[in-house]
């Protein structure tokens, strides 16, 4: 028995009406449903235009750059392992939210973002780390707010 059923068995009325308030509960929540699955078509062919792609994976790649900062940087300040990071929130979001709207665009572009700093993490040497690996690797969380342990 679902919590309406429930709470309709609790009320003293008459058997009749308790099947009708059931009734219109359950068509109710069928068309609550309906609205919320309609919604998310429309989303969905909303971001298959082109334009609207385009602007959710922008906005994707900027919501990737904070997880980057202040997700995936609380784990690891070492930029390889960022990029590798980034790439697996990425797919995790891609796989769980690929019915809903927006969300496959963000869990790529989150992707995307981990290539790039995957890609810079592959530059410089041990003698001269590269500029941009090291501002990966300098803008993070765990660099930024060091344990005791790493201050001394």
């Amino acid at each position: 028995m679902d919590a309406l059923e429930q709470y309709v068995e609790k009320v003293k009325l008459s058997p009749k009406v308790k099947e009708e308030l059931l009734d219109a509960g359950k068509a109710r929540a069928r068309a609550a449903v309906a609205r919320v699955k309609a919604r998310n078509a429309a989303g969905v062919a909303l971001v298959g235009k082109p334009i609207w792609g385009t602007v959710v994976a922008a906005a994707g790649g900027a919501a990737a750059e904070e997880v980057r900062r202040n997700i995936v940087g609380r784990v690891t300040k070492d930029c390889r392992s960022q990029g590798l990071g980034l790439i697996l929130v990425g797919g995790a979001v891609n796989w769980l939210g690929k019915s809903i709207a927006f969300v496959p665009q963000v869990g790529q572009a989150h992707a995307a973002v981990g290539g790039a700093v995957l890609a810079a993490s592959f530059h410089g040497s041990s003698d001269k780390q590269d500029p941009v690996a090291a501002a990966y690797e300098m803008t993070t969380y765990k660099y930024k707010h060091p344990s005791k342990e790493e201050k001394k």
